[in-house]
């Protein structure tokens, strides 16, 4: 099956179409398209994360992002003109209601997302937390928005998770667009080092996770810098 994704949780904002094959305890993932847009520069003046400016840089860069990632995998199509105004006619009015704090999004949409053909994807997956709120919200009401236009599902992500599963990916393969996972031995402990998390979890098969060991002050994770998870 064919994934769009899309990560707003903190200062960057991602988006990636990957296609997955093989079974769920030896999965391989090609990836079709994945760009990442820091916020880095724009943050740097205050000493850290801006939770309104993130949300507003998010709402600018989401759609070119999205729509460099369906050119660049080959879902990027253009709707005929009868269809797309048929389309803008049966759903202005909820995209409007998904998108109401999202002006800038939502202009994004009604000039540019709404002219696409639906392209050839399965679902829809978004960071759903944990992160900055006002951040997150936009990514999520981005899948909304999505889903409705194209009836997709959507597929919410714990972002912890992700980096839980990014540490199976060994570093002789980071740069190849097709990664076959190796196989995954139980029971697991993982270290996880993001943002304000930083937890000892023990998994002892897939989809079971118990937090174990966390910091009972402040994360490591704010003021390390690059956000990781190591396995044991």
């Amino acid at each position: 099956m064919k994934i769009l994704a899309i990560e707003t949780s903190c200062d960057e904002t991602s988006v990636a179409i990957i296609e997955t094959v093989g079974s769920r305890k030896q999965p391989s993932v090609n990836v079709l398209a994945h760009f990442v847009s820091s916020q880095i520069e724009l943050h740097a003046e205050f000493g850290g994360v801006v939770p309104n400016l993130a949300r507003r840089e998010h709402q600018r860069l989401l759609v070119p992002l999205i729509i460099k990632s369906l050119k660049k995998s080959g879902l990027y199509s253009v709707a005929k003109e009868k269809n797309n105004l048929k389309l803008l006619q049966a759903t202005s009015y909820k995209l409007q209601d998904i998108l109401a704090r999202e002006s800038d999004l939502l202009a994004e949409f009604e000039k540019k997302i709404s002219k696409l053909s639906v392209p050839d994807i399965d679902a829809i997956a978004v960071t759903n937390g944990p992160g900055l709120a006002p951040a997150l919200w936009v990514g999520v009401n981005c899948a909304k928005a999505l889903s409705l236009l194209w009836k997709k599902p959507i597929i919410p992500m714990n972002h912890m998770k992700g980096h839980l599963y990014a540490a199976f990916v060994r570093d002789e393969v980071r740069e190849k667009t097709f990664v076959k996972f190796p196989k995954i031995r139980f029971p697991m402990l993982a270290l996880l080092v993001s943002g304000g998390h930083t937890e000892l979890v023990l998994m002892k098969k897939f989809g079971s996770y118990e937090i174990i060991g966390e910091t009972l002050d402040d994360a490591a994770g704010e003021v390390v810098g690059p956000e990781l998870g190591i396995l044991f």
